[in-house]
């Protein structure tokens, strides 16, 4: 008796306790890569610096129309515009002037050598992300990004598609009664990948 209650145990001890416990994950998790801090695609984690990475959906879907208004939430990035919407607008990081800041598309420099950049007419619609990275990455990118680098990746053309949107406010002008005014705001685009014949 006391033989076939050891060997019971030994055998329910080397069997699995669940099927749960066996099952592997179907999916992976992908660490978020950034390649404007060192060039090469790199995890967000090991990247030195400080880098802030501003998702083009995301912009999209919080209803920021222009890039200028996802900029204006990064820490140590500062907006200023010479008047209302559509006006001069310049970005400074930490403090340096706005020429000392790279600006690239795809890799590719925008902004004049040693000149500053106008912002305000950047809209989210084709951006699929902004990495900025804050502080002195002239070392990477020489001697215009004193202060800083930001870096547009563009969305890939894919299916053709329509995308229209609305904004509308309504608000007064310094608190005078009557005074009342609208802002509408429409805009439609066509984007997608064609092939010439």
């Amino acid at each position: 008796m006391r033989t076939y209650l050891i060997a019971g145990v030994v055998l329910l001890g080397t069997l699995p306790l669940s099927a749960e416990a066996q099952q592997e994950p179907d999916t992976v998790k992908l660490r978020e890569l950034v390649v404007t801090a060192t060039r090469f695609e790199t995890p967000i984690a090991n990247a030195p610096g400080s880098i802030t990475v501003l998702d083009g959906n995301a912009m999209r879907r919080n209803g920021q129309r222009f890039l200028i208004d996802a900029l204006r939430t990064v820490p140590g990035v500062t907006l200023a515009q010479s008047a209302g919407p559509g006006a001069l607008t310049s970005l400074f990081i930490r403090g340096g002037e706005s020429n000392y800041v790279q600006v690239l598309v795809d890799g590719i420099q925008i902004n004049d050598p040693g000149g500053s950049f106008d912002w305000a007419h950047l809209r989210t619609e084709d951006i699929e992300r902004v990495e900025i990275v804050r502080g002195p990455a002239s070392v990477l990118y020489g001697s215009d990004a004193v202060s800083g680098v930001v870096q547009i990746f563009t969305r890939d053309g894919g299916a053709p598609r329509l995308e229209a949107g609305i904004n509308s406010s309504r608000g007064d002008r310094h608190g005078e009664s009557g005074s009342a005014f609208d802002t509408h705001a429409c805009d439609a685009s066509v984007t997608g990948r064609a092939t010439l014949p």
